[in-house]
C-alpha cells in the first residue's frame, strides 16, 4: 500500500496510486531511439491484431538507466500501450 512504502529521500519523487489497467509491452535495451520505439509499436500492433485485442490510448515510453554504468546494453526501455476492456 502507499502507506507501507518507504518514504522517498528526494522531495521531487512522489508516490501515488494509479488505476489498474492491462497493457501490452515490448522491452528492449540500448539507447531510446525513434526507430526502436517504432519497431516496438509495430510488434505490439501485430500481437494485438493476432489476438483480437483493441489498443486504447497513446503509447507510453518507460526507461531505466542504471546510474552505475554507461553501457548501452544495460539500459532498459519499454513501449507500453493500454488494452481496451
Amino acid at each position: 500500500t502507499l502507506q507501507s512504502l518507504p518514504k522517498p529521500k528526494d522531495d521531487r519523487v512522489q508516490l501515488r496510486a494509479v488505476p489498474q489497467r492491462r497493457v501490452l509491452a515490448v522491452r528492449f535495451s540500448g539507447f531510446m531511439r525513434k526507430e526502436k520505439q517504432d519497431a516496438a509499436m509495430q510488434q505490439i500492433t501485430a500481437f494485438a491484431k493476432q489476438r483480437g485485442l483493441v489498443l486504447a490510448g497513446a503509447p507510453q515510453v518507460a526507461f531505466y538507466q542504471n546510474p552505475y554504468t554507461t553501457l548501452p546494453w544495460q539500459r532498459r526501455n519499454e513501449v507500453l500501450v493500454e488494452v481496451a476492456d
